[in-house]
């Protein structure tokens, strides 16, 4: 089991199983609480959520936005309270964000998290361990305070019985074709040591598939992008912060490159690439290579997993999906060469293809 109900804009709620069929009730003794949400710099303190907690300690969890991109967790229990302050750098305007809370008793554990939903940064804190929660108050969304202030915009917020990962995020829908030597795999289905044909090099080896199972909302919600277009065989599903390898004489003309890198984001136009309704989870993957590398998905180049020099933070690393991954399996990266497009960009090389 993974994920079991969310809560997105505009408060249409979703259950997902099993509490489909069973009320929720007992104790979770692990578990993650997600909210996502983009977020303009604040001049003070602003709750962004409250849950009201109720068991045998009732208090509450709160997620507050602080000046200068930080943010503070806390969790009241009774006579106990845990919090856990973080800075994020960010960037102007209003950054799509994820803040999470994970914690499991038998572990030990309890993490505060804040990650840009583009890829491009995060950062982790743990804290004294809370007591267990109650699931029916961490489901019981009328009673919470969704409190968003002037300067955020709440994107959704899900609830999971298990300690999500944060950072690197798989890309590919699971079953999505990727060209090998030996013809085309589904990118869910290739093990290390696979080979996988790259456009700009001789190919390369897998050294590990990353995979996840999220809510199909906000930064995760699908995308799918449309045969013929982008070289396109058949039609792939993606994530937004997938990003797309486009060449040609246009791009050669507007940017005075041979090819440039687009999120999957900036090319939903309701054609060539549109949002994909009614999954309310998704299954993503992504290999892993020894290089920051474009190789083909059903025809499209697209890139694979990123993850720089994660294996250097032994404590960031250990909150992703590559935790458990052999450390000698795990390469240093640099960025790929070709300019990632910003969505006005975008929007202009649409205009003009």
């Amino acid at each position: 089991m993974s994920w079991v109900a969310a809560l997105a804009a505009g408060g249409r709620t979703q259950l997902y199983p099993p509490f489909d069929r069973l009320p929720p009730r007992g104790a979770m003794r692990r578990g993650t609480v997600l909210l996502e949400c983009s977020l303009s710099p604040v001049a003070s303190a602003q709750p962004i959520l409250r849950i009201p907690l109720q068991a045998h300690a009732a208090g509450h969890l709160s997620i507050l936005a602080l000046p200068e991109g930080c943010f503070a967790l806390v969790v009241a229990q009774g006579r106990t309270m845990v919090h856990r302050t973080l800075r994020l750098p960010l960037p102007e305007g209003a950054p799509v964000l994820r803040l999470s809370f994970a914690w499991d008793c038998e572990a030990g554990l309890a993490r505060f998290a804040v990650e840009r939903a583009d890829g491009q940064g995060f950062v982790t804190g743990s804290l004294d361990l809370p007591a267990p929660m109650a699931l029916d108050s961490l489901t019981a969304f009328p009673a919470m305070a969704l409190c968003a202030p002037d300067e955020a915009e709440l994107v959704f917020l899900a609830i999971s019985n298990t300690v999500e990962p944060v950072g690197p995020l798989p890309g590919l829908a699971a079953r999505t074709f990727v060209d090998t030597p030996f013809g085309a795999r589904e990118v869910s289905k290739l093990r290390c040591g696979d080979l996988v044909l790259t456009r700009d090099a001789p190919p390369e080896p897998v050294l590990h598939v990353a995979q996840r199972i999220v809510p199909g909302l906000g930064s995760f919600a699908p995308i799918r992008l449309r045969a013929p277009y982008f070289g396109l065989e058949r039609d792939i599903v993606v994530a937004p912060h997938q990003k797309i390898f486009v060449s040609g004489a246009v791009v050669d003309y507007t940017f005075g490159c041979e090819g440039v890198l687009v999120p999957a984001a900036f090319l939903v136009n309701g054609q060539s690439a549109l949002f994909e309704p009614s999954l309310p989870l998704v299954s993503y993957a992504q290999a892993l290579l020894p290089s920051h590398a474009v190789f083909a998905a059903s025809g499209a180049w697209t890139e694979s997993l990123y993850i720089g020099r994660l294996r250097r933070d032994p404590d960031r690393l250990a909150a992703t999906l590559l935790a458990q991954v052999r450390p000698k399996l795990l390469p240093e990266q640099a960025h790929l060469t070709p300019p990632v497009l910003q969505r006005f960009e975008a929007q202009a090389l649409a205009d003009v293809a």
